[in-house]
């Protein structure tokens, strides 16, 4: 999910400074701002129009289809809805409240798999020290290859190949895992867990390591650091994608 987080910070900082304009004016700043949109709808509500001119709009809808806000991350469809938006002063262009926003987010499987495979990502597969056995010396390994296959139910398969530094055997594995919000709906952790290597029962530290590899990825409270709040209200899965809905706060 870093890489989402990553993303989707990078545009939520495009919109909320951008400027209170009109519905065109700001599509087109939008358009030139982010690395490709196939479609774009954005919809601004002020009453009355001259709070515009002070900074102020009451609401900001917008819809995106085929959008990369950075290059080698591309969400499916985006869809955002705030409440109002005040502005410190149009010179500033900097927020003088949080803005408070929903955002529906839908993924397919290809946009997951692309992600993975960017090297920002896949380093964080590599380079894992941990006892394969127990007992048994710490080694270095590396998951790569990592495939991701989506199922109906929140029903997730991945599958990579495993390396353990200084040796050439690669093992096949297979995790088979549920998809589950977080308690405080901040992450997404695999639960129900169920691996194999090379067609064999993996060693539970083997499953304990690449869990958490994964879960590293999925930790939406990265967006802390960018002056940005995230909790996840929906998470579905299907053959092709997944659905997120998350209500998101931006802080001056």
């Amino acid at each position: 999910m870093e890489w989402l987080v990553i993303g989707l910070s990078s545009f939520l900082g495009l919109i909320a400074p951008v400027g209170v304009v009109g519905d065109r004016l700001l599509e087109q700043q939008i358009r030139q701002r982010v690395h490709r949109v196939d479609a774009l709808t954005v919809q601004v509500t002020a009453v009355p129009t001259y709070k515009l001119a002070q900074g102020q709009m009451d609401q900001l809808r917008l819809s995106a289809t085929g959008l990369s806000p950075i290059q080698d991350v591309r969400l499916e469809k985006l869809e955002l809805e705030t409440d109002g938006i005040v502005l410190k002063s149009l010179k500033k262009n900097k927020l003088a409240r949080p803005l408070n926003l929903g955002a529906h987010i839908i993924l397919t499987e290809a946009d997951l798999n692309r992600a993975i495979a960017t090297p920002k990502i896949a380093a964080k597969l590599r380079n894992i020290q941990f006892q394969a056995f127990p007992g048994a010396k710490e080694s270095e390994y590396s998951f790569n290859n990592v495939v991701i296959d989506l199922q109906p139910n929140r029903q997730i398969l991945i599958r990579a190949d495993l390396a353990e530094k200084g040796y050439s055997e690669i093992l096949k594995l297979e995790l088979q895992a549920k998809l589950e919000l977080k308690g405080d709906r901040s992450a997404i952790q695999l639960t129900n867990l169920t691996a194999t290597a090379d067609g064999q029962p993996m060693p539970q530290p083997i499953v304990t390591a690449f869990t958490k590899a994964i879960d590293r990825t999925l930790d939406l409270t990265q967006l802390e650091k960018r002056k940005m709040t995230a909790r996840m209200v929906q998470l579905e899965t299907t053959d092709s994608g997944l659905d997120l809905a998350a209500i998101v706060q931006i802080r001056p």
